[in-house]
């Protein structure tokens, strides 16, 4: 009797894993061969091999250590802000022009609270 239910478990347990892949393949998942592969394929891509690290003359490096530093130094420098004076800053704001401008009635509405009622009508 012990082996007829194990038997009996067993086929359950391959009907419901028969199942899930039809499940599995009907809503378009990806067998886990697939995406490992494509893992590897994207840190191919993303793999630096080597980094100039200097124009003049012109000098590259494979060392982690000496890229991840002149990487650092790069986009620290290219997000860092660049020093204004106000003159220019006032010249600037002296040529931005807004041509579309709100009327005073329009103004009016938007100060009003939202309602329910009008999120519903959206």
């Amino acid at each position: 009797i012990d082996s007829m239910i194990h038997q009996l478990q067993q086929e359950l347990v391959d009907i419901a894993a028969l199942k899930s892949g039809i499940i599995w393949r009907e809503k378009g998942e990806r067998s886990a061969r697939y995406l490992k592969s494509i893992h590897q394929q994207r840190t191919t891509q993303q793999y630096i091999p080597s980094l100039r690290v200097s124009d003049v003359p012109p000098t590259a490096t494979t060392a982690d250590d000496i890229m991840q530093e002149y990487a650092h130094q790069f986009y620290q420098t290219l997000y860092s802000t660049d020093p204004i004076t106000t003159d220019d800053l006032s010249r600037y704001l002296d040529n931005v022009h807004f041509p579309r401008l709100l009327h005073a009635e329009d103004t009016d509405t938007l100060l009003y609270p939202i309602t329910l009622e009008d999120l519903l009508f959206q």
